[in-house]
């Protein structure tokens, strides 16, 4: 249990917005660890604690910034490489 709570401490989310920010101002909200832009519209977050309040963070944070979120979902190949990760290693 101890391994999956390592793991798990750290997701990710996919946003995709018509008029996405620098990839500084996305790392300077907090929660954020780690950026990377997927496509030109497309960003997966890096964040540790809840979904729930880096959601609410990114969601405000467009609104004031007008990047035009269209979708915003917790990235489930992060969640996949964990359980990968844990399978890998439970069978030392």
């Amino acid at each position: 249990m101890d391994a999956f709570n390592n793991y798990a401490s750290s997701s990710a989310v996919l946003m995709r917005m018509d008029n996405p920010p620098a990839k500084a101002d996305l790392e300077h909200i907090p929660g954020v660890n780690q950026v990377e832009f997927i496509s030109d519209k497309q960003a997966r977050i890096h964040f540790e604690g809840s979904e729930e309040e880096i959601t609410d963070r990114l969601i405000a944070a467009s609104i004031a910034g007008g990047w035009r979120l269209k979708e915003i979902n917790l990235d489930k190949g992060v969640l996949d490489e964990v359980f990968k990760q844990l399978s890998d290693t439970s069978g030392q």
